[in-house]
C-alpha cells in the first residue's frame, strides 16, 4: 500500500529494520477512530434528516385550518406520510449503497442503528398527525357545543315571547311545531359552514342531547307551568261565575210557572256559561276549561233543583188557604171513618184522597188557577211529604199492623201445633219363623 511504501522510503536512509506488522496495527487503530467519527456523522445526519422531515410535515399540518373533515384529513395525512417515508427510505438507500472498491484500506460500512430510521420517521409523523387530529376533534366539539347553545337560546327566545300567557291545546301544538323548527334551524345554522359535520357521529349524539335536554325538557316544563296557570285561571273564573250565578239566582222572581222558571233559569245559565267562555275563548280545548265547565254545570244543576224546590215551596206558601182547606177535608174524612176505613188504613188510598182534596181546594182558590197541573202535583208532593208526614206515617203503621197481625198469628199457630214438622219414622216389628206369641225356642 501507499502507507507501507512511504514508510519504507522514510527508513531507507536509516539503519532500522522496518516493522510492518506494527505499522499495520497502528494504521488499523487509526482507521477505527476515523470510522467511529464517520458513523457519528452519519447518525447525526440521519437524525437531522428525520427532524427536517418532521418539521416540514408539522408545517404542512399547521397550514390546514381547523376544523376539517377527520376522515379526509386522515386519508390525506396517511398518503403524505407514506410518500415522505418512501422518499426518506430512498435517500438512505442511495446513501448506504456500496460504491467503488477502495484502493487503500477496508470498505466502511453503515453504522448500526438500533431503530430503523424509516420506522422511526413513520412513528413520529403518525404522532404528529394524531396530535393534529386531537386538536381537530376539540375544535369540532366546540362547534357542536356552540350549536347546542344556539338551539337552547332559540328555544328560550321563543318561550320568552309567550311569557306567562295562557296557551290552549291548539296553540300549544302550534307552539311545539314553531319551537322545534327554530331549535333545529339554530342548531344546523351553526354547522352550515361545514356540511361534512352532519355525517359525523357527533351530529347524532348532540342532536339527541338537544332533543332530550333542551327541547323536550324545556317544553315539558313550559307545558306543566301553563297547566298550572290554566288551573288557577279557571278556578278564579269558576268562583266568579258561581258568585254571579248565586247573586242573580237570589234575585229571580218567584213563585212563577214551571215553564217560566225553566226559561228564566236557562237564560241565566247561558249568561253564566258565556261569562266563563269570556275568560278564554282560545282555551276551550284545554282540560282546565272542560273541568271548570263540568263543575259549573254541576252548580247550575244543583242551583236549578234548589230554585225549583223553592218555587214549589213558595207556591205552597201562597196556597196556604188551599192547604188549610184540604187539611179540613182530611180531618172530616177521618171523622167519617168508623172501625175499618181505607182512608186511615191503606197508604195509597190516604194519599190519593189527600191529593184529591188539595187539588179541589186549589181549583177553588185564586192561587190554584195560576198554577199548572204539574205544579199543583208538585205542591201536593211537598205538602204531603212535609205537612202530612205524621198522618202518612200513622197510616203506614196501621197498614203494617193490619197485614202483619194475621201473618204473625199464623206463624205462632204453626209453631205451637208443629205445623210443617216431619212425622217420626215407624218402629219396625220383630218377625218370627213360626206363628204364635212366643218364639219356637221358648
Amino acid at each position: 500500500t501507499k502507507s507501507v511504501q512511504f514508510y519504507m522510503e522514510l527508513l531507507k536512509d536509516f539503519d532500522v529494520s522496518p516493522d510492518i506488522p506494527e505499522l499495520r496495527k497502528r494504521m488499523s487503530v487509526h482507521f477505527q477512530q476515523k470510522l467511529g467519527l464517520y458513523h457519528e456523522r452519519v447518525q447525526r445526519w440521519v437524525g437531522e434528516l428525520i427532524a427536517k422531515e418532521k418539521d416540514g410535515f408539522s408545517k404542512l399540518l399547521s397550514q390546514r385550518e381547523l376544523p376539517f373533515d377527520p376522515d379526509v384529513f386522515r386519508k390525506k395525512g396517511e398518503d403524505a406520510i407514506r410518500k415522505l417515508v418512501d422518499d426518506f427510505s430512498a435517500k438512505l438507500q442511495v446513501f448506504s449503497s456500496r460504491g467503488k472498491q477502495p484502493v487503500h484500506g477496508k470498505t466502511a460500512q453503515m453504522p448500526v442503528i438500533t431503530q430503523d430510521p424509516a420506522s422511526q420517521l413513520s412513528t413520529d409523523l403518525h404522532t404528529l398527525l394524531s396530535a393534529r387530529e386531537l386538536e381537530n376533534e376539540r375544535e369540532i366539539a366546540q362547534y357542536f357545543k356552540a350549536a347546542v347553545a344556539a338551539a337552547e337560546e332559540a328555544v328560550d327566545r321563543e318561550l320568552k315571547v309567550i311569557g306567562n300567557k295562557l296557551v290552549g291545546m291548539a296553540q300549544m301544538k302550534e307552539l311545539y311545531s314553531i319551537v322545534q323548527s327554530r331549535c333545529w334551524q339554530a342548531f344546523e345554522d351553526k354547522l352550515a359552514g361545514h356540511k361534512w359535520m352532519k355525517l359525523l357521529h357527533h351530529h347524532k349524539t348532540h342532536k339527541s342531547l338537544v332533543q332530550t335536554d333542551t327541547y323536550d325538557n324545556k317544553m315539558a316544563r313550559f307545558n306543566a307551568a301553563n297547566d298550572q296557570r290554566l288551573s288557577a285561571h279557571f278556578r278564579t273564573a269558576l268562583e266568579r261565575c258561581r258568585s254571579s250565578y248565586k247573586t242573580r239566582k237570589t234575585n229571580m222572581a218567584m213563585p212563577v210557572s214551571e215553564s217560566d222558571l225553566v226559561a228564566e233559569h236557562r237564560q241565566l245559565a247561558a249568561s253564566v256559561r258565556e261569562l266563563l267562555d269570556e275568560q278564554g275563548r282560545d282555551l276551550q280545548d284545554t282540560d282546565a276549561y272542560r273541568g271548570a265547565l263540568r263543575s259549573l254545570e254541576t252548580v247550575l244543576e244543583e242551583g236549578f233543583a234548589q230554585i225549583k224546590q223553592k218555587n214549589v215551596e213558595l207556591w205552597k206558601v201562597h196556597s196556604d188557604e188551599a192547604t188549610r182547606c184540604a187539611l179540613r177535608e182530611n180531618e172530616a174524612a177521618h171523622k167519617n171513618c168508623r172501625y175499618v176505613c181505607l182512608f186511615t188504613w191503606v197508604p195509597m188510598v190516604h194519599k190519593a184522597k189527600s191529593r184529591k182534596h188539595l187539588l179541589n181546594c186549589l181549583s177553588r182558590s185564586g192561587t190554584g188557577t195560576r198554577m199548572s197541573q204539574s205544579m199543583q202535583n208538585q205542591v201536593f208532593e211537598d205538602w204531603y211529604n212535609k205537612d202530612l208526614a205524621h198522618d202518612a206515617a200513622t197510616v203506614w203503621t196501621n197498614f203494617c199492623l193490619f197485614l202483619g197481625t194475621p201473618i204473625i198469628g199464623t206463624l205462632g199457630l204453626c209453631l205451637v201445633s208443629g205445623c210443617g214438622r216431619r212425622p217420626p219414622p215407624p218402629i219396625p216389628q220383630q218377625q218370627y219363623p213360626y206363628a204364635g206369641t212366643r218364639p219356637w225356642y221358648g
